[in-house]
């Protein structure tokens, strides 16, 4: 089970990185005010998240070690195929995301502005002590973006937003759960009744 959440948390991360980096280092986001980071110390962080990135594909390409054991649990190293497909969705998740909310704005804000304003957001979001990072992207979208697109369409589309990455597969997965613990005890009766008729006949 660690390893399982080690491997998706890695995998959300890594495509974060390259991602974000990329843009950072390119100087498509420009910081507020009050971020306390200026231009240069973001592209130069934008290119260690680039080199992190690209640092755990090769690392899990030429590693010899490939397990370690912290606090009594076993951390298996993957192949590079494996990290370079992990690198490879998360990247692609993340430009999807962006997408959306690049249609939801009107496609008046460019995309890669637009991803980057998500991105920026996803990670106050980590940082800041709120469950589901409630308000921070809202707040973020609203420093970044409200000299460019209206206060009200712009809180329209984050809302928008929520809904289609929050509510929508919520909605989904509850549905789905329910479909399987409707069709599961149905299931289980059948195997224990074909056990039951199969006895007599092993034991004749």
């Amino acid at each position: 089970m660690a390893q399982i959440v080690g491997l998706s948390l890695a995998t959300n991360w890594l495509g974060y990185g390259l991602l974000a980096g990329g843009l950072f280092a390119a100087g498509v986001i420009e910081p507020p005010r009050q971020a306390h980071i200026g231009q240069g110390a973001l592209q130069a962080l934008g290119v260690a998240m680039i080199m992190l990135a690209l640092g755990y594909v090769v690392a899990c390409a030429v590693s010899r070690k490939r397990e370690w054991v912290v606090r009594g649990r076993h951390i298996r190293l993957p192949g590079a195929r494996i990290a370079s497909m992990q690198l490879a969705l998360s990247a692609a998740n993340w430009a999807l995301m962006g997408a959306a909310m690049y249609l939801l704005l009107g496609q008046t804000v460019p995309y890669a502005t637009t991803l980057g304003v998500l991105l920026a957001a996803s990670i106050v979001g980590v940082l800041t002590p709120i469950p589901a990072g409630l308000g921070v992207l809202e707040a973020v979208y609203l420093a970044l973006l409200s000299g460019t697109v209206k206060q009200g369409a712009l809180m329209g589309a984050v809302l928008a937003y929520r809904a289609l990455y929050y509510l929508v597969p919520l909605a989904g997965g509850l549905a789905l759960y329910l479909l399987l613990e409707r069709w599961a005890p149905a299931s289980d009766g059948q195997e224990g009744a074909a056990s039951a008729l199969e006895t007599p006949v092993a034991s004749v």
